[in-house]
């Protein structure tokens, strides 16, 4: 038997808290993030975020490291491409474009010059 504490989840899908109720029936809240209680049971104190806030530090060196290698070794290409994605994505380089409407109207004026110049003989 281990000391590990069995893991429950919400219907949701989201981890429940471990603690129990008044009565002794297990808490049904979810936990919050990177914790094993919910906001309830001590999750919102400022220790119990400060803890949770490193535990998720200390995988994202490993997360990095096995996207890294997916990237590098993954055998489908959109494996691949997801990886890199992902791995931009957390070093801030996202895929959002910022289009302003001077953009657009510099675009569209651009095209239709070129466009009257193939109509010229």
């Amino acid at each position: 038997m281990t000391d590990q504490p069995t893991i429950r989840y919400t219907p949701a899908g989201a981890r429940a808290c471990s603690a129990h109720t008044s009565a002794g029936e297990p808490c049904n809240a979810p936990a919050m993030n990177g914790q094993r209680v919910c906001r309830k049971h001590g999750g919102a104190s400022p220790q119990a975020k400060r803890a949770a806030q490193l535990r998720l530090a200390a995988l994202a060196d490993p997360a990095i490291e096995t996207l890294a290698h997916i990237m590098e070794h993954g055998e489908e290409p959109r494996d691949r491409l997801s990886a890199a994605n992902s791995i931009l994505d957390r070093a801030g380089y996202g895929r959002s474009q910022h289009v302003t409407t001077e953009d657009a109207r510099e675009l569209l004026l651009q095209r239709l010059i070129e466009a009257q110049g193939e109509e010229a003989p």
